[in-house]
């Protein structure tokens, strides 16, 4: 009868350290129930334009992709011959800015940059460009670990023999590097196919993107249900291929060896990763009329508010993916809940946006919470998926030690999970912290004629004031890293005090 109760007890205990992960898997799928619980009918667009706006998103998407790798072939070259200085660390970071900072600074450096010389060109080249670009150092900055990991000891076999560099950077391609290319080519697949603020803001048409498409039907409260069913059309698309990539892999196992790698190094490469960092920051240093500091005075007061708000939701943004991380961590056990999790896309910024719309409270702190809400829901999933889920996965062994010599899971949290994770946790949550200072789509579809910073620097940019878009982006940039840093001071303090 004892051994009974204990046996109950245990099953108690651990089904409490899993109300977590519950709770996390229920807050990512609740936006469907909520959108369908306000769907009266359910039907699936008569004139079959999704499928040329689905063809089409397949196509940009995959040229994208392809520019992007065939690059990043090349700028991973050009890294390679400065892998071993003592500053390689800095040029790491600066290839990386595309990648990281908020689409609106891309596209408006972008724009400012061509409209110096001609009328930009808004369309699918562009929108393709803007897009290969900004994955660009990402994935170079990916290539060159990879080859630095696996193929330093194949290099020095092929310098002794007097391979020829095209022979063996194409072995290197067939063999080596095969399986990380093609995982490469699925995280920038699926990052573009459902992005909406590159499409919004240089695509100039809702037929080169099908969120895009989906962003305009939920517009008309008569075509819901028509967006629905794209909606769980494209989620079970992106779902099916993350599911069968990234539930498996990670790059955040790959690190620098510092061997030399014969026969790859290139520096004139290095040029092209530095002109896509050009594109995309180098517009913000272009300005020439100085009258558009007079002109923002007027708004000034605006402009205060909607920085406090931005400063506010990125960081109850970061406190949340914090919690989550923290919870994931407590329901360490329930390895096909971090699966699923570190596989899951959100099924569009567009159908969160209008999910939470539909809840019916619109003043400015409701707004507020709408923001914190959905942009952890968003941008959750990415950064578990690429280092939370990892960070916990390389702790297998350890977990299972504890656990055999009879550690519960509070113990174990608190022995292993929590001290060696937690200086990481804090820089996923500066990370997404300065993602949401700079989001635009979502902020635009939820603001309900509320402010923050983005959507001031989105509204000038919009109207093509340009000069004014310009500084107050650099406003933008600084509360971002404002935040950031905060997060990372929060992890230095957190460290000496306990």
């Amino acid at each position: 009868m004892g051994s009974v109760f204990q046996l109950r007890a245990f099953s108690l205990h651990r089904g409490i350290y899993s109300l977590p992960a519950y709770f996390i898997v229920f807050a990512l799928l609740s936006p469907f129930a909520f959108f369908l619980f306000n769907l009266r009918t359910w039907e699936w667009s008569k004139d079959f334009n999704f499928l040329y706006v689905f063809a089409v998103t397949v196509f940009q998407a995959t040229v994208s992709s392809l520019l992007c790798l065939i690059l990043a072939l090349f700028s991973s070259q050009g890294l390679l011959a400065f892998s071993k200085k003592k500053y390689y660390f800095l040029i790491e970071a600066l290839v990386l800015i595309p990648a990281l900072i908020p689409p609106l600074i891309l596209a408006l450096s972008l724009v400012h940059l061509v409209e110096k010389i001609s009328v930009f060109p808004f369309g699918l080249p562009i929108l393709i460009f803007s897009q290969a670009m900004t994955y660009l150092g990402l994935c170079s900055v990916a290539m060159v670990r990879i080859i630095m990991k696996h193929s330093w000891f194949l290099s020095e076999w092929a310098y002794l023999h007097k391979v020829s560099n095209f022979l063996f950077f194409k072995t290197l391609l067939k063999t080596v590097l095969l399986k990380d290319i093609k995982t490469l080519f699925i995280l920038v697949f699926t990052s573009v196919f459902t992005s909406l603020s590159l499409p919004l803001l240089l695509g100039g048409s809702s037929f080169y993107s099908l969120e895009f498409f989906i962003y305009e039907k939920l517009k008309d409260p008569q075509l819901w249900s028509q967006a629905f069913s794209l909606i769980l059309f494209q989620c079970v698309f992106v779902f099916f291929i993350c599911w069968k990539v990234f539930s498996s892999y990670s790059f955040s196992e790959e690190r620098i060896s510092f061997k030399k790698v014969h026969l790859l190094e290139n520096p004139f490469f290095i040029s092209i990763p530095f002109l896509a960092v050009f594109f995309s920051v180098g517009g913000l240093f272009l300005l020439f009329d100085l009258s558009a500091f007079n002109k923002l005075k007027v708004i000034l007061p605006l402009i205060v508010k909607g920085a406090l708000n931005s400063f506010f939701v990125s960081f109850l943004v970061a406190v949340l993916t914090l919690f989550f991380l923290i919870g994931l961590s407590l329901s360490y056990q329930h390895k096909k809940i971090r699966k699923f999790i570190a596989s899951f896309t959100s099924p569009g910024v567009s159908f969160l946006g209008f999910a939470l719309l539909l809840v019916p409270f619109y003043n400015e702190v409701a707004v507020g919470i709408k923001w914190v809400v959905g942009l952890t829901l968003l941008l959750f999933p990415w950064i578990f998926r690429f280092r939370g889920e990892r960070a916990l996965e390389r702790l297998d062994f350890q977990v299972e030690t504890a656990r055999f010599l009879g550690a519960d899971e509070g113990l174990i949290f608190k022995k292993i999970l929590w001290p060696v994770n937690r200086s990481l946790f804090f820089l996923c949550s500066g990370i997404v912290a300065f993602w949401a200072c700079g989001d635009f789509s979502y902020s635009l579809i939820v603001s309900g004629g509320h402010w923050n910073l983005s959507l001031l620097v989105y509204d000038l940019f919009s109207s093509y004031r340009l000069n004014e878009a310009v500084l107050l982006s650099w406003l933008l940039l600084f509360v971002s890293f404002f935040v950031f840093m905060i997060w990372l001071a929060l992890a230095w303090l957190y460290q000496k005090v306990f």
